[in-house]
């Protein structure tokens, strides 16, 4: 090994050897470093050519030549954090022009924390993450074909670039469901001109829906939320009773517990959603942060609207299965029926309508109606021609006696459930697809865009004792 000068001063600078140190000394010490991946590839090139790799421009410099001549002058994946790990000098990523701060996500009603279906708290994205994000929906309207009001910018290169090669994606072959890390090999499907990259996105892109979802939402935060990684069919195992005899004499043969049927199964389909946000084409010319941050909150308000509805009235054939459609939940009569008025005793007729586990605070049992059979509940005075109110004198704290009322704003007048929501199990599959389109008269027209977001998502109540509900409210 011939010894340069600038390994024996890029070896002083790290104190590995002294001054005057010996060129074997120093061989040594370089094979041993070079033997633990103490020295880059990248750094040991530029020494043997007598480059100082602490010297920032000329690492840039080289790193630069070595991508263009190994890439045909095409772009690749230099990022400043490949700069930066290849020496003594680490320039900065282009997304920490922006905060990297994430707030704890609190809904919007409530104003209390949201957990993840892991049980973590979720937490809001940061701007650096919108900016990244921002930076991939501008370039996936691009791939599209879309007419953009303004050309892509080297701040929007340097952005995605950066999302490409060091966050996490979630590949979704139809089947399984992969989390790969950022790299060549993302850049790579990313750029396939069959697949397009359809079907990867950013696990960012995901997080962002699913805490959009738990925040924007009245009813889906308080379900058994869970994510699934492949497969169209889930199979949710249930478990029966086991029987018990008291009283057995002595002598008396004890009977052999017969497990048929003690345990089985509640199938379960994985439906499409598909989203659709009409949005102003000038809106994709704005910073990628921007874009971000709108279609990030748009996308989270619609699907949180659209599964809230399901939950509560999805048929099970094109939809998840809801509750008030689940076979086995049982019906409760109104006090005065159809001619009304709502009483006091509806509430306790629900209340009383499940057994008492299911009651349990961590079940989250709750009152689901929409907003006039709320307004009804709270308007019942504590005597005929008092303006004092039974179930108190505040309008928005959505509570009927210790409970709380969510609302279901597809749900007639007529119809009031009280639920263990934490009973009722709602999957999502990760990776939901963002697609463009601006084809047809209407769009061209009003120089829109309209993005439509396919996710796919499965639920059913796994326990219909866990519900009731009473359909003969006045109307």
């Amino acid at each position: 090994m011939k010894i340069t000068a600038a390994m024996r001063r890029f070896a002083v600078s790290k104190n590995w050897v002294s001054d005057n140190a010996s060129d074997q000394e120093l061989r040594d010490v370089l094979a041993s470093k070079l033997a633990e991946g103490a020295i880059t590839a990248e750094v040991w090139a530029m020494l043997v050519k007598d480059r100082n790799p602490l010297d920032g421009r000329a690492l840039l410099q080289d790193l630069i030549r070595q991508e263009l001549q190994g890439n045909g002058g095409r772009r690749s994946g230099l990022t400043p954090s490949r700069v930066g790990s290849a020496g003594g000098v680490r320039l900065k990523n282009v997304s920490e022009a922006y905060r990297v701060d994430k707030a704890p996500a609190r809904h919007r009603k409530s104003n209390q924390p949201v957990l993840l279906p892991s049980g973590s708290e979720a937490l809001r994205s940061s701007e650096a993450e919108q900016a990244m994000l921002g930076s991939w929906l501008k370039w996936k309207a691009r791939k599209s074909g879309q007419s953009l009001p303004t050309s892509w910018s080297e701040h929007d290169q340097a952005l995605l670039d950066e999302l490409i090669h060091e966050e996490d994606w979630l590949h979704d072959d139809g089947v399984t469901l992969t989390t790969l890390s950022g790299g060549d090999h993302v850049k790579a499907v990313l750029d396939d001109s069959t697949s397009g990259g359809t079907n990867l996105v950013p696990l960012l892109y995901d997080d962002a829906i699913i805490v959009g979802l738990l925040t924007h939402s009245e009813i889906a935060p308080y379900v058994d939320l869970k994510n699934i990684g492949k497969g169209r069919q889930i199979q949710t195992p249930t478990v029966g009773i086991p029987s018990m005899v008291w009283g057995t004499p002595e002598g008396t043969a004890l009977g052999v517990l017969d497990t048929t049927n003690l345990i089985g199964q509640l199938p379960s389909t994985v439906f499409t959603l598909s989203i659709a946000i009409e949005f102003g084409k000038d809106l994709l010319a704005d910073s990628a942060y921007s874009v971000g941050q709108v279609l990030e909150e748009a996308i989270g308000m619609r699907v949180a609207s659209e599964l809230d509805k399901v939950i509560v009235l999805g048929d099970g054939v094109t939809q998840p299965l809801g509750i008030m459609n689940t076979a086995g939940v049982a019906t409760v009569a109104s006090v005065n029926g159809a001619g009304g008025p709502v009483a006091v005793g509806d509430a306790e007729s629900l209340i009383f309508g499940v057994a008492k586990p299911y009651r349990a605070a961590n079940l989250n049992p709750s009152f689901i109606g929409n907003d006039v059979v709320y307004r009804r509940f709270k308007a019942i005075p504590t005597a005929t021609g008092a303006n004092d109110r039974v179930f108190g004198m505040d309008t928005q704290g959505y509570q009927v006696f210790e409970f709380p009322f969510k609302v279901a704003s597809n749900l007639a007048n007529t119809v009031a459930l009280f639920c263990a929501l934490r009973k009722y199990r709602l999957w999502t599959r990760e990776a939901a697809e963002p697609v463009y389109e601006e084809g047809g008269k209407e769009l061209r027209l009003k120089n829109l865009s309209l993005l439509i977001v396919r996710g796919r998502f499965a639920g059913r109540l796994l326990d219909s004792a866990a519900a009731v509900k009473m359909t003969t409210l006045v109307p």
